[in-house]
């Protein structure tokens, strides 16, 4: 699997690479005790896979150049990956605009969608540095 990482410079950035485009699918990597979610998959219209996570404060970014149809993901007893994309009833929704913001001492990721809806990877305590994350939709 290749990958391409990156940081996303800074608390605030503006990702228009994705700008009207359909979501594809949404696989959340979460913590299989308190369903943290630790990491969100993307697959965009013509896009291949891209990962978002947030760790010590700050968004994080992968773009997989080459990835089978699926995401090919090791279980682990510590976490698990679920398809939200339905449960959200996020098929095919058009992106609006990515962005990250900051949040007192942290970042948070905010996809928003032409329906005005929003997809939000944030911490739960924004004032404490890199406390632990929910996964908010706002419709």
């Amino acid at each position: 699997m290749e990958h391409r990482e990156s940081i996303i410079e800074g608390y605030n950035a503006l990702l228009t690479e994705f700008d009207g485009l359909k979501l594809k699918q949404l696989i959340v990597c979460q913590k299989t005790e308190t369903k943290e979610p630790v990491i969100l998959f993307l697959k965009i219209e013509n896009q291949n896979w891209h990962e978002y996570f947030l760790d010590a404060g700050l968004v994080f970014w992968r773009n997989y150049d080459e990835m089978e149809a699926e995401i090919e993901m090791e279980e682990e007893d510590a976490f698990c990956y679920v398809d939200k994309t339905n449960e959200l009833d996020l098929f095919e929704k058009v992106i609006s605009t990515i962005r990250c913001e900051a949040d007192h001492n942290n970042s948070k990721l905010i996809i928003e969608f032409k329906s005005k809806e929003k997809l939000i990877l944030q911490t739960i305590t924004p004032e404490i540095f890199d406390s632990e994350t929910e996964l908010i939709f706002k419709k």
